[in-house]
């Protein structure tokens, strides 16, 4: 059994969508990241924006985000993997995933295309049959990370819970809360997605290069046109809806957990890792920890 097809979902954020043309010079020493901290009383938090996978080269980080992690007594992640039994996150992916009224993916998609993306994920066509493009389209997009050099071994996330220690983890959300944006996806949206990914998969190492190297230069002004970009350009009306709750609708659900953290004032330094992509533009985390009037500053 592919273990690709069946691992817990970390969300790669339509990476086979970012598109990134500018010229992208060397990686920096230190990675960055995109990184922000809010003082209130005689609480502190850092905000990391992150990506959920990577290459060992990438660390360690930037010494400021090192100096804050090793200061906090609290690790926030989007998803508290570590204290969260894994049987219990694929049932709740599959649970989402999969078909139950009797319908096959190839009610979607072209059959040639279909047993193109079971020969990448390298299981039966009758098994892979079962599971709705959109999750069929996750899986091809962590293999062609994985192939490009990209693992969630390396990712941010993984990285500081493995240095956690006797901190506190806290997860800021469910993994309903993540998955179940996908189910907005319309029959066309996610044929689309589908075949945009798979035509586009031999392109992945130089679009996850590029990503990866704006997020060590911790070029904050990249990531927040890539989401404007996403949001607004988006080629179909559920793909929008999709995106914008993907977005959005999690970035003020997240903000508002960790404006109620921050108003306890408990007196604890906080160190919180989301997606890079949370932490920039209109409506993410920082935008709506600003007007609740916060002081969010970039630490660089």
């Amino acid at each position: 059994m592919n273990k690709n097809l069946f691992k817990p979902l970390v969300l790669i954020t339509l990476l086979s969508m970012f598109l990134l043309v500018a010229c992208i010079p060397e990686d920096p020493e230190e990675s960055k990241g995109i990184f922000y901290e809010v003082q209130t009383g005689n609480t502190s938090m850092y905000l990391l924006g992150s990506v959920h996978v990577g290459k060992e080269d990438m660390y360690p980080l930037d010494e400021e985000v090192e100096k804050a992690f090793k200061q906090s007594q609290v690790l926030g992640l989007e998803l508290d993997t570590k204290n969260i039994d894994e049987m219990e996150i694929a049932g709740q992916v599959l649970h989402f995933a999969k078909y139950h009224d009797g319908s096959l993916a190839t009610d979607l998609l072209p059959e040639e295309e279909f047993q193109n993306a079971a020969d990448i994920i390298g299981v039966q066509p009758q098994m892979l049959n079962q599971f709705k493009p959109w999750y069929i389209t996750m899986t091809l997009s962590n293999i062609a990370a994985e192939e490009a050099g990209y693992s969630s071994k390396y990712g941010v996330e993984e990285y500081f819970i493995q240095q956690a220690e006797d901190k506190e983890i806290i997860g800021l959300e469910t993994v309903v809360d993540q998955i179940a944006t996908f189910e907005l996806l319309s029959n066309e949206s996610q044929e689309l997605y589908f075949e945009e990914t798979l035509n586009n998969i031999e392109g992945t190492k130089d679009q996850m290069d590029e990503l990866i190297t704006l997020w060590r230069q911790g070029d904050s002004a990249a990531f927040a046109q890539m989401r404007k970009e996403t949001l607004e350009q988006a080629p179909t009306p559920s793909l929008e809806l999709h995106q914008r709750a993907l977005l959005d609708e999690r970035d003020k659900k997240m903000a508002e957990t960790l404006h109620h953290i921050l108003k306890e004032d408990s007196g604890r330094t906080y160190f919180v890792v989301v997606g890079a992509m949370h932490l920039v533009g209109e409506n993410s985390i920082v935008d709506h920890l600003n007007q609740k009037g916060y002081e969010v500053n970039s630490v660089y």
